[in-house]
């Protein structure tokens, strides 16, 4: 019923993308199938997930429910150090089987990846597209570490050389026929470095699990509460 109440005003306001994200929204399913199924086809509804437990059965259930399609973190293409970033040594396995059953439900696919220094070299960065190619994701979305989180106070920030290896790795890739078999890339980074926020309220805003509006996920100033506060 706080799902409903959130997101009723918002569509009613013409929001066309909602995301369902947290922590791992899947250990929720018994939420997350009747708020998706009460979106109806006005919204597009799409889950972030680390593919916990994303079986072939819950797939389905997902796209029967209307989801239109699921981001999946795979942070590296070496399984150990996937493993090791996540703390469990099967999310590797899980997001590669969250991915192949969420593709064999008809889901939108996409993987995403939160770049580091170490990544952001060519010869590293098509080890990724490879898999992701392979995998059969329709797209993949790089992030760019922001101090929140878990790396709240550390300085995660991708230095110059990095975004430069980023930057045109993700040109090469995008627009050069050579790689039309491999997955679109979405980088937001590049994109905001030239033209502004894409979040900050204009295109986008965040939801916290208090029902806070927020400009975004990494600016956490709340503006209101949707349960609380008139939305208008």
């Amino acid at each position: 019923d706080q799902y409903l109440k959130i997101l009723a005003p918002l569509q009613e306001m013409g929001i066309s993308q909602i995301y369902f994200t947290g922590g791992e929204p899947l250990v929720r399913m018994q939420v997350l199938e009747p708020v998706i199924s009460a979106l109806g086809p006005s919204s597009k509804s799409w889950l972030s997930t680390s593919g916990f437990r994303l079986t072939r059965e819950k797939a389905a259930r997902l796209k029967q429910s209307g989801l239109t399609g699921v981001f999946i973190s795979l942070d590296h293409y070496d399984p150990e150090k996937h493993n090791a970033f996540r703390h469990y040594d099967k999310a590797f396995e899980w997001a590669l089987n969250g991915a192949r059953n969420a593709l064999d439900a008809g889901l939108v696919v996409a993987f995403s990846i939160c770049l580091s220094d170490e990544l952001c070299s060519e010869s590293e960065l098509i080890k990724y597209m490879d898999l992701a190619r392979d995998t059969g994701v329709h797209f993949v979305q790089f992030f760019e570490p922001k101090a929140v989180g878990h790396y709240r106070g550390q300085n995660v920030a991708l230095n110059a050389r990095a975004i430069d290896q980023a930057e045109a790795f993700f040109l090469k890739m995008n627009f050069n026929r050579e790689h039309l078999d491999y997955p679109i890339i979405s980088y937001h980074g590049y994109y905001q470095r030239r033209i502004g926020c894409f979040g900050g309220g204009k295109r986008g805003v965040y939801i916290d699990a208090d029902g806070n509006l927020n400009a975004c996920p990494f600016c956490h100033k709340s503006y209101g509460n949707l349960l609380e506060d008139d939305p208008v």
